[in-house]
């Protein structure tokens, strides 16, 4: 899940997100997606629908790679439209990990 989770921010620019309280908009980042904000269309077709910063509608139609698809799927398995798609991620466990450019002098933390 980690790893699905890096991609999406990573590769697909998602934010991390967070968890708000109630009195706050349901805006949603990568580690608060809900199954229903994520639709897979075969062959390895993503739809993400759900409402971004600032409460504007994220809409977006992405190819991703066959594995990241194989994940999401393994994922949305036996869970309800309410339910978190990244359920055993959240933001700090994302926080600590550092991502390194293969043959780049660059190396990102999401802190």
């Amino acid at each position: 899940m980690r790893a699905t989770a890096m991609y999406f921010i990573d590769v697909l620019a998602l934010r991390a997100g967070n968890e708000k309280g109630e009195d706050e908009a349901d805006t949603v980042g990568c580690c608060s997606l809900r199954c229903e904000h994520v639709t897979l269309e075969p062959p390895n077709y993503v739809i993400f629908d759900f409402l971004g910063k600032d409460s504007i509608r994220y809409y977006n139609k992405v190819t991703v790679d066959e594995q990241v698809f194989k994940n999401i799927k393994i994922f949305k398995r036996d869970k309800k439209d309410s339910d978190g798609l990244f359920d055993r991620v959240n933001v700090s466990v994302l926080a600590h990990l550092r991502i390194v450019y293969p043959g780049a002098d660059v190396v990102c933390r999401l802190t």
